[in-house]
């Protein structure tokens, strides 16, 4: 689903001949804000409007709305590399004082890409970890000292719950860093 109204036009873009309902219905907005930003698109000429007969509309998405289409997309792609560079060198930062401590590492979560984020950036400074995915079920050494990072929010709950019975431990949400 799409949550952005620049999103509509990456809609246009992929699909001819759409109707506002299915717009509407690929981007989550309502029927009559699709019709409102359409408007304002076509205002600014992004968009075409073309009457195809006494009930249907066709939109087509113009020269001018690719480009500010394809400049909202590399300016989403340059701000995404640059919040991946970010979290890379906060989690290098981390891992180095970390490991330096002595620490041993655990990665609580699903294998998605911030995972691969952290096994890529923990393998680059040669930095020996082992992934869980229930919490509860961990094998906490309660003699060693470790760190568990975790980033997805809905995992937070089960995280404090475990975090106040393992006093050896370490839990760092990395997208909070």
């Amino acid at each position: 689903m799409y949550t952005n109204e620049i999103d509509i036009l990456e809609i246009l873009d992929n699909n001819e001949d759409i109707s506002q309902r299915e717009i509407a219905k690929l981007s989550g907005f309502s029927l009559g804000k699709v019709n409102i930003l359409l408007k304002k698109f076509a205002n600014k000429g992004f968009v075409k409007i073309e009457k195809l007969n006494s009930k249907n509309l066709q939109y087509i998405l113009t020269p001018k709305g690719f480009t500010h289409l394809t400049k909202k997309t590399y300016k989403y792609m340059k701000d995404s590399y640059k919040a991946v560079n970010l979290l890379v060198t906060k989690i290098k930062k981390l891992s180095v004082k970390k490991k330096l401590e002595g620490k041993d590492f655990f990665i609580y979560g699903e294998k998605d890409e911030i995972y691969k984020i952290i096994i890529n950036t923990l393998d680059e400074l040669d930095v020996n970890y082992m992934s869980i995915h229930n919490i509860d079920k961990a094998n906490f050494s309660s003699n060693n000292q470790f760190i568990v990072l975790y980033w997805n929010p809905e995992y937070i709950k089960e995280v404090k719950k475990v975090e106040k019975y393992n006093k050896n431990g370490e839990f760092k949400n990395v997208l909070t860093l």
